[in-house]
């Protein structure tokens, strides 16, 4: 399943609109980059050391041309798995993307990188630079040059920052953000362009068993708004918890009735458990079966008697 996220996020991150979103973002000057104005460069580079030919994959890089000339070559490499040694890693990325303009003697535009940070449990906190992870004696600083990754975490983008997206990545962000904080309100109607890969990337970022076929199938029906995504997540996890439920009615001899009679019955607890969740009492999921009445459950949730 990781492979299949790394997949994904490539899939996503090498769409223009997103990518021209990132730049946007983050590169001054480029608050008006356009999407069309971003072309794809093979992501595969080769060098030659003392005795072999080596190759070098990278994620996804573009070249951003304005009026027929080639500004700044980017490069962006996903990252769910957090890494302390990426600054190393990306200061050689940078470094083969440089040759290809010495070897033809010619003047090398800008190449800049971004790591972007899906992690929606925690933040990034490894180091970002080269002097963080080596030992180096104060007074030998100046001869060992720095080398800095950039890394945007997508869960610590400030709301300013997320609400300034144009693209896909805005809804990303904002639920990377709200599940890393902890919260379940997700207020958001907005269709998405790219709706069964956001789709089918947070379900795995949240460990749902969602596959990429009922992702399309929702495209093809025309539900391709970031509401749906959050219905069909939340609907999971109701399903998830009722199937505990049920399971630990078994297992404490309280099977009648648990084994729910008709679809109604289904949908009234899968409501009852996202109305509990959305009011912090998971911890009285379980408890859902020993209520006939859920509708008096709710008020002694609201009234603090349980």
């Amino acid at each position: 399943m990781y492979h299949e996220k790394d997949i994904l996020e490539k899939h996503i991150l090498e769409k223009n609109d997103v990518f021209a979103d990132i730049c946007r973002l983050v590169v001054p000057g480029m608050e008006h980059a356009r999407a069309e104005e971003f072309e794809s460069e093979t992501t595969r580079d080769f060098f030659v050391n003392s005795d072999s030919i080596s190759e070098v994959e990278r994620d996804i890089v573009k070249r951003w041309i304005k009026e027929n000339k080639l500004i700044y070559i980017f490069g962006i490499e996903n990252q769910t798995q957090k890494d302390a040694t990426i600054s190393l890693k990306i200061m050689n990325y940078n470094s083969i993307m440089y040759q290809p303009f010495l070897s033809r003697k010619q003047k090398p535009v800008p190449v800049i990188t971004f790591v972007l940070y899906f992690g929606i449990e925690k933040a990034w906190d490894q180091a970002r630079s080269i002097h963080e992870i080596l030992d180096i004696p104060k007074e030998l600083k100046r001869f060992i040059p720095d080398f800095r990754a950039e890394v945007i975490d997508l869960g610590a983008l400030s709301n300013e920052m997320i609400d300034s997206l144009k693209s896909d990545l805005k809804e990303i962000a904002r639920f990377i953000k709200t599940v890393r904080n902890g919260e379940n309100q997700f207020n958001t109607s907005k269709k998405l362009d790219h709706f069964a890969l956001v789709g089918r990337l947070l379900s795995i970022l949240t460990s749902k068993k969602i596959t990429m076929e009922t992702w399309e199938k929702l495209q093809e029906r025309g539900e391709e708004k970031m509401e749906h995504v959050i219905n069909l997540l939340t609907k999971e996890d109701s399903e998830r918890y009722l199937q505990q439920g049920i399971e630990l009615g078994r297992e404490e001899g309280r099977a009648e009735g648990i084994e729910l009679g008709s679809e109604q019955e289904r949908y009234t607890i899968q409501n009852m458990m996202t109305w509990l969740k959305d009011h912090h009492r998971e911890d009285l999921l379980f408890k859902i079966f020993d209520y006939k009445d859920l509708e008096e459950l709710k008020t002694l949730v609201l009234e603090n008697k349980i």
